[in-house]
């Protein structure tokens, strides 16, 4: 009997710790069973690829070495963009499919969204915020959606640029009339949450992954005839030959580029460690 009781409790206690073993190793909550990922959301402007059909060439967009980048309006003017900011109220990333809020206990979450609170100034041409949102742990899995609200900037944070109370701004130089180097700045007003979506989705892993917002700015211009408006002076040029685009001035096509910043992003995620 003493055996029999022995033997028993020896298998009892071996269940037990295999259980535990497997449950580590195989899938389980354990130590060594990562259930979340680092992850760095970034707002950037990208470069198209080139365009080849003629029809196109409106849209088309190269990056020259100093980090700029060469558009075309609707009218036909070259318009080369140094700067762009945009100022970001807060970022809401959807969990995936079969995770809730419970397991996005590190961030705020509801309604199966997690959320990061700015606001932040993203400077599009680097990918850079200030300040520094630093990073957020997330619950691993495959993500499609993330929003980022867009809205005025009412507090200058120590080391932003000064958007004016505006929330996206972009300037440089511009060509027109016979002279290549005049000034110009687009100030644009939001106060909404865009919506950028992955249709194939990306993977939050173990260790650091990179959410990348990725704007075409191309786009920005080629629904919009500034040229037309410099043309019929409903876009008057400033003492250096140049100008300042804010709403409600005469030029008319303040929505036609809010439409087609909303439409220019994509979102997409890159693990640390993947290849280019």
């Amino acid at each position: 009997m003493r055996n029999l009781r022995a033997t028993l409790s020896a298998g009892i206690l071996c269940v037990l710790l295999c259980g535990c073993i497997l449950d580590r190793t195989a899938g389980g909550t354990g130590v060594g069973n990562p259930t979340k990922g680092t992850v760095t959301v970034a707002m950037v402007a990208l470069e198209s690829a080139p365009v080849a059909k003629a029809a196109a060439k409106a849209a088309a967009m190269t990056r020259n070495p100093d980090g700029s980048f060469d558009i075309r309006d609707a009218g036909g003017s070259v318009f080369t963009v140094k700067t762009g900011y945009a100022n970001v109220g807060r970022i809401r990333i959807a969990l995936p499919d079969g995770v809730d809020c419970s397991q996005a206990d590190e961030t705020a979450c509801e309604s199966g969204e997690a959320t990061i609170d700015g606001p932040w100034v993203s400077d599009l041409m680097t990918g850079k915020w200030i300040p520094d949102p630093g990073t957020v742990r997330m619950p691993l899995g495959v993500y499609k959606r993330l929003e980022v609200r867009l809205e005025s900037q009412d507090k200058v944070a120590a080391g932003a640029p000064d958007l004016g109370r505006h929330s996206l701004v972009f300037g440089g130089t511009f060509s027109w009339s016979g002279r290549a180097d005049r000034p110009f700045t687009v100030a644009l007003d939001f106060d909404e949450d865009e919506r950028f979506e992955s249709p194939a989705g990306f993977a939050v892993a173990e260790g650091s992954t990179t959410i990348t917002v990725a704007l075409d700015i191309a786009r920005w211009l080629s629904q919009a005839n500034l040229t037309a408006c410099l043309e019929n002076g409903s876009l008057p040029l400033d003492s250096t030959g140049g100008f300042a685009f804010e709403k409600d001035g005469g030029c008319g096509v303040e929505q036609e580029m809010k439409d087609a910043v909303k439409a220019s992003g994509t979102v997409s995620g890159k693990h640390e460690g993947d290849g280019p």
